[in-house]
């Protein structure tokens, strides 16, 4: 009762300092941490888990990936992108997480390598998913050497980083694939929308600030051949929308 109180007689703009301080609150841990030890932190801590969810999980990668909103019409899409071709694609996902969608993905492949920064995660996943055909790996992809394939999936792991770490992921993955489908999450259409802010590397994303990552704008200035939206996804109980886009590269 008394919060609400208070809420209702403090002006909006002393809110909005109250919030942003104890955001850099949070994200101040995980300041001075490499890669690795920031998103073990998060995975261990069950940063993105929700409260109902702790206990079922051992390892969950958000709801970005869980949520039926978010992801059925995903699977679609990217199923539709790589049936299209006549011969399958080699595909490799960086940041796979619990790979809880993109298993879906590989028995339309040729190849499926999965690698993600977490050691644990990509044990339970070779244990899990041990019936599919996966080469699963530890990978940093800011800086560690990309496995070749034709199509890299990014999904909802760069809006995590900050830009000189996606910097450094765009050098790495020079000349190495066909195509990128990358999965971010915007805020809702509005005026103010500014891409590409700079974080934090941590378990926040840029939407507090009415920004996304956009590749294809400063400072990443991504080159390719075409660009096109595979789909955008909401969800009633969550803010903004999940913009999925596929580049040619080559």
């Amino acid at each position: 009762m008394i919060i609400k109180f208070l809420k209702f007689i403090t002006p909006s703009f002393i809110l909005l300092f109250i919030k942003k301080k104890y955001e850099d609150f949070l994200l101040s841990k995980y300041k001075n941490l490499d890669n690795r030890e920031i998103f073990k932190k998060i995975y261990k801590n069950k940063v993105w888990t929700p409260e109902a969810d702790q206990k079922k999980f051992n390892f969950y990668s958000g709801i970005g990936s869980h949520l039926d909103d978010f992801t059925t019409t995903y699977i679609e899409k990217v199923l539709n992108f790589l049936n299209s071709f006549e011969e399958k694609k080699e595909v490799l996902e960086v940041g796979c997480g619990d790979f809880v969608i993109s298993s879906k993905f590989v028995p339309y492949t040729k190849k499926f390598i999965a690698g993600d920064i977490f050691d644990e995660i990509i044990e339970v996943n070779k244990k899990k998913y041990a019936d599919l055909k996966v080469v699963f790996c530890t990978l940093d992809l800011t800086k560690d050497v990309l496995p070749k394939a034709d199509v890299c999936i990014v999904r909802c792991v760069l809006q995590h980083l900050s830009n000189e770490l996606i910097i450094k992921f765009l050098k790495n993955l020079s000349n190495k694939f066909e195509y990128l489908i990358i999965t971010e999450h915007y805020p809702d259409d509005n005026e103010e929308f500014v891409p590409n802010k700079d974080i934090i590397t941590g378990p926040d994303i840029r939407l507090s600030q009415n920004s996304g990552v956009d590749l294809s704008k400063s400072p990443f200035n991504l080159k390719y051949i075409k660009k096109s939206i595979l789909c955008k996804t909401r969800s009633s109980s969550v803010a903004g929308y999940l913009n999925t886009e596929i580049y040619k590269l080559r």
